[in-house]
């Protein structure tokens, strides 16, 4: 191969390893989020049904 086209392609394959890890992170981070998310609501619902439930005795 053309020594200008290997360079081109060791950046081009760089460039895509890097998407594909700020991707991968991306989503994580996301998922972290969203499951945060769901444990506190998780546990606002538990504290709430407590209250609820003492106030009916």
């Amino acid at each position: 191969m053309n020594k200008n086209l290997d360079g081109f392609v060791i950046i081009d394959s760089l460039i895509a390893i890097i998407l594909i890890t700020l991707g991968i992170l991306f989503y994580i981070e996301c998922d972290q989020s969203i499951n945060n998310g769901i444990k506190r609501a998780e546990n606002h619902l538990i504290e709430s049904r407590k209250k609820y439930e003492n106030n009916l005795k």
